[in-house]
């Protein structure tokens, strides 16, 4: 499965540009709650999605490595998953993909910024 690659400098960290995380994450609870009297079917369709965002520590030391492959001045590298993607275009939140990587391509020692299951009509 992709993972894809935002990769923020330090103003766009400043200007807010993490708050895609929050657009997500607020905009699949507004949907959750919209669908709340469906939820049964849906669940019977299968039609849940994991939406995971990945972090890379800026401290670990490939974190160097990800500034020379996305851009000097990257100062915050998030992995989004299929499914965050997804509910991304679904919910209008702009985001700009700076690459593609496999699962097995994935830097080690991410963290967690989002985990949530998503639940679509679609």
């Amino acid at each position: 499965m992709p993972y894809h690659v935002v990769a923020l400098t330090r103003q766009q960290v400043t200007a807010g540009g993490l708050g895609v995380l929050d657009t997500l994450y607020e905009s699949i609870i507004a949907h959750m709650v919209e669908m709340t009297q469906h939820i049964g079917e849906i669940r019977a369709r299968n039609q849940r999605e994991e939406v995971e965002v990945l972090t890379l520590n800026p401290l670990h030391p490939q974190f160097y490595e990800a500034r020379q492959r996305y851009g000097r001045d990257t100062f915050t590298v998030l992995f989004l998953n299929d499914a965050a993607r997804h509910a991304c275009q679904m919910y209008n939140i702009e985001v700009h993909y700076t690459a593609e990587v496999e699962e097995n391509q994935l830097p080690n020692n991410l963290g967690v910024a989002l985990r949530m299951d998503h639940y679509h009509a679609g």
